[in-house]
């Protein structure tokens, strides 16, 4: 499926500083690097931590932030149902 309306680019600079936000505080030491919100998974090193479960992490990320990363997915979530298949 493709759409131009699905994410606004507003969201798409919100979600992106989400994103760099979060990495900034991890990396990998060979390949990608990986954060993932709903686990809290972040690569570090040759490792991986939990993100939320770091001293930092109150200051890492905002209600806000979850706020449009959640209504993003829903609504992303709710395109993709009504898609035929």
């Amino acid at each position: 499926m493709v759409s131009d309306s699905l994410i606004k680019p507003g969201e798409v600079a919100a979600l992106r500083n989400i994103a760099e936000r979060g990495l900034a505080f991890g990396g990998s030491s060979g390949g990608a690097s990986i954060l993932d919100l709903h686990s809290g998974a972040l690569s570090q090193g040759n490792a991986f931590v939990n993100i939320y479960k770091l001293e930092t992490s109150r200051k890492i990320f905002t209600g806000e932030d979850f706020k449009i990363y959640r209504g993003k997915l829903a609504k992303g979530n709710k395109t993709l149902k009504k898609s035929p298949t």
